[in-house]
């Protein structure tokens, strides 16, 4: 699937700067109603039960690497919900039976908020969007250790999709982790998880205080960045759904 073209792609930040224009904001704006909708008239299905001992992260040099970035990068509360991110979305993966690279998705959850971080922050001055310059760092992170382009790509479109509100199932890997990072962040898909598996993720990888933590850097990019994806989100009741989540909490 081509994506070059699409508000949310690498290619589209570059060229934009990351910045929305009056008729981005109104495509959004139709989508968050279309999302609102469809989670009020959501047909019901069986919350997912499964053995976390099934999740693993690939075993390779590239995410061993790509592990010890993030511990270097990261504080534990946002590192954390990296990880809990790949689970969250590997789950979905397996038990939808989607077809995707596990090493790419993983890469994609392990680097998707770099740039978030202030010593990865408005480091290129065309860029006013974090997802866009997380993506843009993740890929001179890759390419010093030998990803193809094409590969690293798809992680770059990944990153940089996951601020969408919905991606196309064909992105399989930009697909997981949008879904993923919106379950732990706002608990948007919470309710396709049963509240014992959501317990031993928590368990695993503990949340620790980020749901404030990622608000305070979140609101920070509102204020730095007001014409980006999330200053949109922000203004249409993200932060509130942030600060209210309690993925742990059972599911009624």
């Amino acid at each position: 699937m081509q994506t070059d073209k699409l508000l949310g792609s690498y290619n589209w930040g570059i060229r934009t700067g990351g910045s929305l224009n009056s008729m981005d904001k109104i495509g959004l704006a139709i989508k968050a109603i279309s999302m609102r909708l469809n989670r009020r008239f959501r047909m019901s299905r069986e919350p997912i039960e499964f053995n976390l001992d099934k999740i693993k992260l690939p075993d390779s040099k590239l995410i061993a690497l790509t592990l010890e970035y993030i511990n270097d990068v990261h504080k534990e509360p946002l590192r954390n919900h990296c990880l809990r991110t790949f689970v969250i979305g590997d789950i979905f993966g397996q038990s939808d039976k989607l077809k995707y690279d596990k090493e790419l998705y993983a890469i994609s959850a392990l680097l998707h908020d770099l740039g978030l971080e202030d010593n990865r922050c408005c480091l290129h001055t065309h860029i006013d969007c974090f997802a866009i310059e997380g993506a843009k760092e993740a890929g001179i992170f890759l390419k010093e250790h030998g990803l193809s382009d094409e590969k690293i790509k798809i992680v770059q479109d990944a990153i940089a999709f996951h601020l969408n509100l919905k991606i196309p199932k064909p992105l399989s890997e930009a697909y997981l982790l949008n879904k993923a990072s919106a379950t732990d962040t706002i608990g948007l898909y919470r309710h396709e998880l049963c509240d014992t598996t959501a317990t031993q993720i928590t368990d695993k990888y503990p949340r620790l205080g980020f749901n404030e933590e990622v608000h305070q850097m979140l609101k920070k990019q509102c204020e730095i960045r007001p014409k980006s994806r999330i200053s949109f989100l922000y203004s249409n009741g993200f932060g509130g759904l942030l600060k209210e989540n309690r993925f742990d909490k059972k599911v009624l």
